[in-house]
């Protein structure tokens, strides 16, 4: 019988140990990136997420940050922190040698969250005043889906009284102040706000108030006035899920498959006529805790007043479609602030 030295032996399993990390290493890739505010100053703290897979890494006091051991494929990123817009960068891994991804980011306005009762009545009241507890006169609040608006008056208040059952987005908006918008899940009991609005200042984002978002949130009005209610989840039916991934809430994971994204009215992700098996799940990129609407469905140009259809570039003849987006479902994400 050969016997193998022990000597021999102990270098093997050296080997083979120091071989392991290598090896590991070397499966997955490295993402570099830096995050800034628009004036080019570094953003410290702020979180990088990934969801699948599952990462997490914070920013250094120059921006940067790194995320290892990435599979070789496209994915999206979220990047928040406490006072400025999150944004979901996309980054195709591995990245061209020296490549650095560049994050930049705006201050988002501090905006309170309104204190709701259920009250007897039927109907939307409330009452309006900045952060310093102040009743505020001549705000407009515009009931989206309904048509219907109202000032405050010299208390603050305003109301919309007899309302159907229904789904209602409320905009609440005062040229001194950044526009708030409200889902309103209205059953057989009334909804009662209070709402603090906070004052504006240049160089924040107000999304609310851009030409934009007032379009698209005109549309939206029509899609709530005429879409069946089964096509939407609102923030009330949302919370039961908390920081749930969209992509992973049973209801759209069950009647949604590969999406055209849309945020707030415009599009942002496309739909990939293709999808391979690691394609990325943009819905991924977002929690439910984060989502004031969902609106869905599985073929623009059967919504009735084809909106979606426009924003998507398609062209809903009796007979064809033109349009350079690939034909499906699609699902348009409302985030709060």
């Amino acid at each position: 019988m050969n016997f193998i030295p022990a000597r021999a032996l102990w270098l093997a399993l050296a080997a083979s140990l120091a071989g392991a990390p290598l090896r590991a290493q070397a499966s997955g890739h490295t993402v570099h990136g830096v995050v800034r505010d628009t004036s080019g100053k570094a953003i410290e703290g702020a979180e990088v997420l990934l969801q699948s897979p599952k990462k997490s890494v914070f920013t250094d006091a120059a921006g940067r940050f790194r995320l290892d051991s990435l599979p070789a494929k496209s994915v999206r990123l979220t990047i928040r922190r406490i006072g400025f817009i999150v944004v979901h960068p996309q980054v195709n891994v591995p990245q061209r040698p020296g490549d650095t991804l560049v994050v930049t980011t705006m201050p988002a306005p501090q905006l309170l969250a309104p204190i709701v009762v259920t009250t007897e009545h039927r109907g939307i009241r409330g009452v309006v005043g900045d952060t310093a507890y102040r009743p505020l006169k001549g705000v407009l609040i515009e009931l989206l889906g309904s048509r219907l608006e109202d000032s405050t008056n010299e208390q603050g208040r305003f109301a919309f009284e007899n309302l159907k059952r229904g789904n209602y987005m409320m905009r609440v908006s005062h040229g001194a102040y950044f526009a708030q918008v409200i889902s309103v899940d209205l059953t057989k009991s009334g909804k009662e706000y209070s709402i603090l609005l906070t004052p504006y200042s240049a160089g924040v984002y107000d999304w609310a108030n851009t030409n934009a978002g007032v379009m698209a949130l005109a549309d939206l009005a029509t899609r709530l006035a005429m879409e069946a209610r089964q096509t939407r989840m609102t923030a009330e039916e949302l919370a039961r899920y908390g920081e749930t991934a969209v992509c992973d809430i049973p209801r759209l994971r069950a009647v949604i498959k590969n999406p055209t994204i849309l945020v707030r009215g415009s599009i942002w992700a496309r739909r990939d006529a293709a999808p391979r098996s690691d394609s990325p799940n943009g819905l991924c990129s977002w929690t439910a805790d984060q989502i004031e609407l969902i609106e869905w469905g599985n073929d623009p140009c059967t919504e009735s007043a084809k909106t979606i259809a426009r924003v998507l570039g398609l062209f809903c003849g009796p007979r064809r479609r033109i349009g350079s987006e690939p034909n499906g479902p699609w699902i348009t994400l409302w985030p709060k602030g």
